[in-house]
Parts: structure tokens; sequence; C-alpha cells
């Protein structure tokens, strides 16, 4: 079997340093042989269109250093994994910003895939509102939705197994056809920082949103049986093995 780390919503440089930490050693521990980041690994706070927080520190250059350093923590934690950046809805604001703001500039770092230099590192990239797929497994940061039943409609959408992220929360399920024939859908919670967060109320935060990463099993078949594995008081359980205790 081949086996595969997601690492769901992270919001460089507003990680939940903890929950960061935990995510690097299971990764160690995993030692998958694929990795994919399900999107909105950056924040992109400097450039969002939305109303900004008084204070706040708004740095594009250094939340840019921030996650090319993160990323290369996770290639130094699984160095021979294949590796796959599914873009998300925050690193999309960098483009969308530029398209408001000079909109005839064509300058070769007009996306984020060139700013993370994700080529040169070997990502394979997937652009918003894109999928790719794995196995029998695809791939996508959303499908336009949010909220409690937007799995279940990643799964309607797609009519085959998917795993998605956007929505912070942690889930499975699973759905069967007239011919028996299953199907899953998965999202694996964010790696966020709650305290950071300025467009929701902390205790709707609090209340649907949870920290973890995911992983799965891909049989010779193709097929991928998921896993979620919260982290609860930063701790986590991955192969029967608990970590961060």
């Amino acid at each position: 079997m081949k086996k595969l780390f997601f690492v769901p919503d992270c919001h460089h440089p507003y990680v939940d340093r903890r929950a960061w930490k935990l995510c690097l050693a299971a990764l160690t521990a995993f030692q998958p042989d694929v990795v994919v980041v399900l999107g909105d690994f950056i924040d992109n706070y400097a450039v969002t269109q939305h109303d900004k927080s008084y204070g706040r520190k708004s740095d594009f250059q250094w939340e840019i250093d921030m996650a090319i350093g993160a990323l290369n923590q996770l290639e130094d934690a699984c160095t021979t994994a294949s590796k796959y950046f599914i873009e998300g809805n925050h690193e999309d604001r960098w483009p969308r910003y530029l398209a408001k703001i000079a909109p005839q500039d064509n300058r070769r770092n007009n996306n984020m895939r060139d700013i993370l230099e994700l080529d040169k590192h070997g990502w394979k990239f997937t652009p918003y509102k894109e999928f790719t797929t794995i196995g029998k497994l695809n791939l996508t940061h959303d499908t336009g939705k949010a909220g409690k039943n937007a799995i279940h409609q990643a799964l309607d959408d797609f009519q085959s197994n998917v795993v998605i992220g956007h929505l912070h929360r942690m889930g499975v399920v699973y759905s069967g056809s007239a011919r028996g024939k299953s199907h899953v859908a998965a999202c694996f919670g964010w790696l966020g920082d709650v305290k950071q967060v300025d467009y929701m109320h902390r205790v709707k935060a609090n209340r649907d949103w949870q920290l973890g990463f995911g992983t799965g099993y891909m049989l010779p078949s193709g097929q991928v049986h998921l896993q979620a594995v919260p982290i609860v008081d930063y701790k986590c359980v991955v192969e029967g093995k608990i970590l961060g205790a």
C-alpha cells in the first residue's frame, strides 16, 4: 500500500505553532509516499480585499518568507515523498489583488505557484477551482460551499471519492449507490491559530473548527482508505502511537 498524508489549511504565518509542530512530528513518524497540501497554506492577509483589523501586521513579504520556510519543513520531514500542492482561495488572493490594482501587470511572479517556488521544489500544482486525482481519489480545495453540509455537497458534486480543505471542520462521510458502490468524502480540519481569526466570533470558531490532519492508505487498485487524525489537547494518534504526550 502507498501511504498518503494530508495537510489541511494552515494560514501561515497565522498557524497554531504547537499544532504545526505536532503535524511535522506525525509526518516524520508516518513517512508517507505522498504528501498533499490541501490549500490555504498561506493566509495572504496583507493582500486581502476584506476589511483589515486596526493595528494588525500587514507585510506580504513576511508572509511569503514564513510560508516558504514552512514548505521547507515539510520537505525535510519526508524527503522521498511525492508532493502535491492544491491551491486555495487564500493563495488566490494575490492574483485577485493584482487584477484589481494593476490589471496590466504581466510580471512572472503574478501567482503563488511562482512566488512560493513550487515547481523548483518538485510540488505538483493544482490551481484554485481545479482538481487533481491520486489513484481513485479526487483532491480539491473546495467546491464553492462552506459550512457543515459542504462535505456532503462535495461528495454529491463529484459523485466519487474526494478530499477537500477550506472548511476547517473534520469529517469523513460515505454514500452508496443503488448498485452498492461506496464513495467517501473527507475534510481534515485545519492547523491555524484560532486566536488570530478576526472575521468570525471566537465561540463559533471554537465550536465548529477542529485542529488536525489526515492520512490515507492506497491499495493497488487505487482505492484510498482515509483516516481523520484530530489533535486533542495537542496530542494525536498515528498508526497506533500517541504523539505529543
